[in-house]
């Protein structure tokens, strides 16, 4: 312990900003495949990091609602749990969760669920739900 302590010491970047943390955002944003204006974030999780690109989201679209596929798994807490589409074992007698998330599915030859059907299925959802 001590001799990681001596080498590095992780901190809440929020807390105590660290240098290793810019470096690495501004390394990765550079080999990004975009060049639009961008920020790099990271999260101890991925329901974590699902949680915050909602909020990401909805901050930069002024937007409320989500869409999230049929059949998919967020994670567990609040907003990535509303998400996940299983009942079972996940979210059983856990609500109530957060409003505003239509379901669509996903293009699922298996299933039966062809590419165009699941195309279409975003615009359906917003205009025949209330």
């Amino acid at each position: 312990m001590q001799e990681q302590a001596a080498r590095f010491l992780h901190t809440a970047f929020t807390m105590v900003p660290y240098e290793i943390y810019v470096t690495l955002a501004e390394r990765l944003l550079a080999v990004a495949p975009f060049s639009s204006p961008a920020k790099a974030a990271f999260f101890n999780a991925g329901t974590e990091a699902v949680e915050n690109a909602v909020k990401f989201a909805r901050a930069y679209t002024k937007r409320p609602a989500i869409i999230a596929f049929d059949g998919a798994f967020h994670g567990r807490t609040l907003m990535s749990l509303t998400l996940t589409s299983k009942t079972h074992p996940y979210k059983a007698g856990l609500g109530p969760f957060a409003p505003e998330v239509y379901r669509v599915p996903f293009p699922n030859a298996y299933r039966g669920i062809s590419a165009q059907a699941a195309r279409h299925a975003p615009e359906r959802a917003l205009t025949t739900r209330p």
